[in-house]
């Protein structure tokens, strides 16, 4: 007889269709400590590490570790750990992220019932006595808004009564003496509007003292701003929501009201535009609520190894009447940019590129390696006013720039420039570190734009290591392939524009690890720190700010209602698409129309074709259709008419533009409606021009 113990990795999956299911259900990739651990440490892929912590207390006071909830503990443990087993995921093999997702969603259903523990009764009943209301009840609950730190932590509430609790019993005379000490205390530039906690002005200043005292400020980059403190909630939370199992490790909302400080402009200048077309941006979208109706069914998959599990309640569940009773809006899609904010930011982009990159970066070297071999840091150089500009090149120097950064007092907290101020100063080019921080946005949208890669993907690349030897591909680990956390690497084509930014960057990384400011190479768009020598730890918040400097340098146009068009990545990706199709009417605009004269237009559109998602295409060509209409081109008679039957009026520039769309790209996946280009010879070369056909159907 063979053993089965040497059975080759790739043959692995024979195992888990025999043996002892209970200890197979103990075994999962990302599970890094032993199962019987009453600390868990996960590891899922690179993707995120998470500890888990069992040894909570229970709502009866004794703790789920107990020997008497033993089986409670298990049925925990075997429901967080089969989620990547083949019963569960029906033979497929889970990627980290995947897998990561579901442990999360397991987690918040978990504190859900913890956290109402009063109604459910787990220390006495554990899951058995759950009936198939309560798992409606909860996944009602979780679908009621997109935030889970509200429908399942209830944080503002949560936060609210811990800090009353604990300036309860604070002594007057220590909050005085507190305060004197520490003035910044007092200053807390918060709008009324901004606030959330259920507190008085009065309670808010305790707060912050108490806060202070027992050492829970931090300095934190928010969505409003960088603030001088703001409260550590890695450490709140684990105080607030010490008896959950993922609520005490997660990073709650940042609250405006409890920082101390603004010390750097707000993120924007405007409020954004909506990136999605959902109608109810409160509420959690169906795709995302129905993962944890699956998660949560598979509970009853326990069942088959005898632990007590309610299997008819969970199989009774019926997520339509949910989703019915919830009200819930089909998940929006991400809404396309009208076409002169698209173009205009892409010509806007390479100019800025080429104009100035190159003496960005140059001056950036020289300045960071005088100020590393005096021995101090950049932020020392700009408080004590040193000159700055006998490191810029003249390129720069003419720009207008003056200092390192914008804000000149950035340690003094009542005499910061308001915002007006400070967008004026960034568009009159004052300081070097905006303008980098325009740069690496003006990058990101040239790459984004034209590569029409996932926001995850661009995050990854590393520099030196994302383009080929000839710098004609982009390298990257595509996500959403390949198998058991292994992602795919593949390489794309790469117009020379687009690779000679990536050459800048690298070149850039390369001449800083030659100085000693990096001993590794960072991520591509890890862009300079403001206040020390040293690249900034990138993320996708990282990423956002630098293309939400770029719009408000370059001053993006506004919606109806008067808000800024914010570039993100997931729209981006169908840029390429709409470059192409709005390429032969580009009027004026001289970067663009260079742009696509060094490109055969036939082998774009097949590019464009095959690197552009057919529902992604198919949306842009409806928009493309959608602006034609109501500019009332006369390449869209034919369609006026159609459209004129359904909507009885031909004035298309009142209606929304996104119904429009929706409609017009049913027309076009029915083959009721065409758009296409068509190609012909000039004495230029050849062209093109994009037709829009009404197919009628007999």
């Amino acid at each position: 007889m063979h053993s089965l113990a040497n059975i080759p990795l790739d043959l692995s999956f024979i195992c888990d269709t025999i043996g002892d299911r209970k200890e197979q259900y103990k075994h999962a990739f990302w599970l890094k400590t032993d199962f019987d651990s009453d600390i868990w440490d996960c590891d899922f892929s690179g993707i995120g590490e998470k500890k888990i912590d069992f040894n909570i207390i229970l709502s009866d006071g004794t703790r789920l570790t107990d020997n008497k909830h033993r089986v409670l503990l298990e049925t925990i443990k075997h429901f967080l750990c089969i989620h990547t087993h083949p019963d569960a995921t029906g033979g497929k093999i889970l990627n980290g992220g995947t897998a990561r997702t579901m442990v999360y969603h397991s987690l918040h259903m978990l504190d859900y019932f913890l956290l109402n523990s009063k109604d459910y009764q787990l220390h006495q009943h554990g899951f058995s006595a759950l009936t198939e209301n309560d798992f409606t009840r909860m996944l009602l609950t979780i679908g009621s808004c997109r935030s889970i730190h509200k429908s399942v932590y209830h944080w503002k509430d949560s936060l609210t009564n811990f800090l009353k609790n604990k300036i309860a019993n604070l002594n007057e005379d220590i909050i005085d003496l507190t305060i004197e000490n520490n003035p910044d205390l007092k200053f807390c530039e918060c709008n009324k509007d901004e606030k959330i906690l259920n507190l008085t002005d009065s309670e808010l200043l305790h707060s912050r003292v108490w806060l202070f005292m027992n050492d829970y400020y931090r300095q934190i980059c928010s969505k409003s701003g960088i603030y001088k403190m703001a409260p550590n909630n890695f450490k709140l939370a684990r105080l607030i929501y010490a008896n959950t199992l993922g609520g005490q490790y997660t990073n709650f909302p940042t609250v405006s009201e409890l920082c101390i400080g603004k010390i750097i402009y707000s993120a924007r200048e405007y409020q954004s535009a909506p990136v999605c077309t959902s109608n109810n941006i409160a509420q959690m979208g169906e795709s995302y609520l129905i993962q944890y109706y699956h998660t949560i069914r598979h509970l009853g998959i326990l069942k088959t190894v005898d632990l007590p599990v309610p299997y008819h309640a969970l199989q009774q569940i019926k997520f339509s009447r949910i989703v019915e009773r919830l009200n819930l809006n089909k998940d929006g899609r991400f809404s396309m940019l009208p076409s002169h904010v698209v173009l205009g930011s892409l010509k806007n982009a390479i100019e800025f590129c080429l104009n100035y990159g190159n003496d960005l970066i140059e001056s950036y070297l020289s300045l960071i390696k005088a100020v590393h071999d005096s021995g101090k840091t950049i932020m020392q150089w700009h408080f004590a006013g040193t000159d700055i500009t006998p490191y810029l090149t003249p390129v720069i120097i003419k720009l207008g720039v003056k200092r390192w950064l914008i804000e000149n007092n950035v340690n003094k907290i009542r005499r910061r420039l308001d915002d007006v101020d400070h967008y004026r100063a960034l568009r009159e080019n004052v300081a070097l570190w905006e303008l980098l921080r325009v740069l690496y946005g003006a990058i990101q949208i040239i790459i984004g734009t034209l590569m029409a890669r996932r926001q995850g993907e661009l995050l990854d690349l590393i520099a030196t290591d994302c383009l080929d030897d000839q710098k004609r591909y982009l390298i990257f680990y595509a996500r959403k392939s390949g198998i058991a956390g292994k992602r795919e690497k593949v390489a794309r084509p790469i117009p020379a524009i687009a690779a000679q930014m990536i050459v800048l960057l690298e070149r850039f990384q390369i001449e800083l690890k030659n100085i000693g400011i990096i001993n590794k190479f960072y991520p591509l768009f890890s862009h300079p720190h403001p206040f020390k020598n040293k690249l900034v730890n990138f993320s996708d918040s990282q990423f956002n700010r630098s293309t939400n400097t770029f719009c408000d340098y370059m001053q993006t146009s506004f919606d109806k209602e008067g808000r800024r068009y914010y570039i993100r990545q997931h729209q981006l990706r169908r840029f390429f698409a709409m470059l192409f199709f709005w390429g032969s009417s580009f009027g004026g605009m001289d970067t663009l129309r260079w742009f696509l004269a060094h490109t055969d237009v036939e082998h774009l559109y097949h590019y464009v074709t095959e690197s552009t998602p057919g529902d992604v295409l198919r949306g842009v060509k409806a928009h493309y259709a959608t602006e034609q209409l109501q500019s009332y081109d006369d390449s869209a008679t034919a369609l006026s008419d159609l459209l004129e039957k359904k909507f009885g009026t031909r004035k298309f520039d009142l209606m929304s533009s996104d119904e429009l769309d929706d409609y017009i790209k049913n027309l076009i996946d029915e083959g009721s409606v065409r758009v296409e280009p068509e190609f012909f010879n000039t004495d230029d070369g050849n062209s093109y021009r994009i037709l829009i056909k009404v197919i009628e159907k007999p």
